[in-house]
């Protein structure tokens, strides 16, 4: 700014005033650089200061990066361990439920076992009873004739002792006579008049007498209650399914015993027999699952008739044979034959099982039931061997045949089928149940369509028509609880399927069983009153409201 001052002075080499400006400018430029000096230095001092500052928030900042790092890294590794412990847990609560399920399955299993070796032992134990029954009576027959023939012979030996004696006293009677021939005719010899004969006294035999017997003449033994059912043929019918029964219990004797001699065949009993059970028990409401047990059923009784085993009379498992040609072979194979008494005895025991608390569950038992026995393969001349099961109703609820009986005394509970256990009669509520699933089974088995399959039908639905018309025609004063029970399963969930067979004639018959019949019941005899009873009149309220059947 000095340096651009107009000036006389201004080009002078040695003028005092340059000099002086000169001086002046440095002394100017001097200020300048110190000021820009003291300025750069304050810069980069407060350059230094702010660097300082930066270093340390980032320091700052990577401090708390850090820790926020480690809180989330913490937090991770205790989410993980929280997911660790709660699948644990999760693993522990299934494992837990896994083995309350297999201990209660564990527990149905063993009640089944239990229930089917309490039947058995059961049934042997009446088997036993009749047998010693039986064998009493054959005991007391043989007594009766033995002393009947020694009595006999007794009386023989005493009429040929009077014999002796008499014939005795007659020769000598005979030899006195001669002798006092004799001496008259000398005595009229020696005199003119004879002396008088004197007659001969009377002998002291007389004709022997059959002794009074005191023995009572055995009257016949009646078998058979009065009063005990509808139709005398149907008496005749029952004893003969029973006979069938007793004839297959032999049948599995005699299959043991032939097992104890052929270690494969007992093998191969077993085996079967378990796998049956077990898959008549599997049978769930699902047609497509019980497809597999149905096969496999099959598949075993096929395997059967290609194992070597005895043969056996097949007639004795027949109500009625079918016509056979002469010398015509009556046996089949063994095996076959306790295989399907095990596989009918499954299909009672799930009954009385499962239909007894849920009849409805007696639905895929009866399928399997009439699927098998309708099987070709397991016929014997073309004859289903159904009677193999329908024999075991016949011991179970004869009601369903006609047969009845008063339920207050023990002959008449054992004409119903009321089961023993222990010794002694079930319960009336275990009675109830047991009917309960039978009656439902029954119809399970006899309500059956074979409209779109090629196999014939092993039990038409006739068999249902005359087991309801069996119960209801029962004489009102003979009618028990059982009846009822059996009835009400029978008809309560097969409205649909009676009406589908039966057309009008099944209304009619629907009507009959629950409002005729349990009007016909007799005022004051106890049944009437009865819940089974009333149970039996209550659905055709309920069959109104469900099933918009008015009857």
């Amino acid at each position: 700014m000095l340096e651009s001052m107009d000036s006389p002075w201004k080009y002078a080499a040695d003028s005092p005033s340059r000099q002086l400006l000169r001086e002046l400018s440095q002394l100017r430029i001097d200020e300048q650089r110190t000021f820009s000096q003291q300025l750069e230095r304050v810069g980069r001092e407060r350059d230094d200061e702010h660097r300082e500052a930066l270093a340390a928030a980032a320091a700052r900042h990577e401090k708390v990066r850090q820790e926020a790092e480690q809180v989330r890294e913490r937090a991770l590794v205790e989410e993980q361990l929280q997911r660790e412990l709660d699948y644990e847990q999760h693993v522990k609560e299934l494992e837990k439920l896994k083995q309350e399920a297999a201990k209660k399955k564990l527990a149905i299993q063993k009640e089944r076992i239990e229930a089917t070796r309490a039947a058995e032992a059961a049934e042997k134990a009446a088997a036993e009873q009749e047998q010693a029954r039986e064998q009493a009576e054959e005991n007391a027959r043989v007594a009766r004739k033995k002393r009947q023939a020694e009595e006999a012979r007794q009386a023989q030996q005493a009429r040929e002792n009077e014999r002796i004696k008499t014939e005795a006293a007659t020769k000598a009677k005979s030899d006195a006579e001669s002798a006092a021939r004799a001496k008259a005719q000398a005595s009229f010899a020696s005199r003119a008049v004879p002396a008088p004969v004197a007659p001969s006294a009377p002998s002291a035999f007389s004709a022997p007498r059959a002794p009074a017997s005191s023995t009572p003449v055995a009257q016949p033994a009646n078998s058979v209650p009065t009063t005990t059912t509808i139709n005398p043929d149907r008496e005749a019918e029952h004893r003969r399914y029973l006979q069938i029964h007793q004839n297959l219990k032999k049948l599995r004797k005699s299959m043991t015993e032939e097992g104890k001699r052929n270690p494969d065949l007992k093998k191969k009993m077993g085996d079967s027999r378990r796998e049956i059970r077990k898959r008549v028990g599997q049978l769930t409401g699902e047609n497509k699952e019980n497809r597999e047990p149905i096969r496999v059923v099959k598949d075993i009784l096929l395997a059967s008739l290609s194992t070597s085993t005895p043969s056996v009379s097949v007639l004795d498992y027949l109500y009625q044979p079918p016509s056979l040609p002469p010398n015509a072979p009556t046996t089949g194979p063994g095996l076959l034959l306790y295989l399907l008494n095990i596989f009918s005895k499954s299909l009672v025991q799930q009954f009385l099982s499962e239909a007894s608390v849920s009849p409805k569950t007696a639905d895929p038992v009866g399928i399997i039931g009439t699927t098998i026995f309708a099987q070709s393969e397991f016929h014997w001349n073309g004859t289903p061997l159904i009677d193999i099961l329908l024999a075991k109703f016949h011991v179970k609820a004869p009601v369903l045949f006609g047969i009845f009986g008063p339920e207050a005394t023990s002959q008449g509970k054992r004409r119903l089928g009321w089961a023993i256990e222990e010794g002694t009669f079930v319960s009336d509520q275990r009675h109830a149940e047991m009917m309960t699933g039978l009656g439902a089974g029954f119809a399970a088995l006899t309500l059956r369509t074979f409209a779109k399959s090629k196999l014939s039908n092993p039990l038409p639905t006739w068999h249902f028509w005359r087991a309801l018309a069996a119960v209801v025609n029962v004489p009102p004063a003979q009618v028990t609880v059982t009846h009822c029970i059996v009835l009400k399963a029978m008809v309560e969930f097969n409205v649909g399927r009676i009406l589908e067979f039966f057309g009008d004639a099944g209304i009619a018959a629907l009507r009959t069983a629950v409002v005729e019949f349990p009007a016909r019941l007799p005022e004051g005899g106890g049944v009437k009153g009865h819940v089974a009873a009333r149970s039996v009149a209550l659905l055709k309220e309920i069959w109104g409201r469900e099933e918009k059947l008015y009857l």
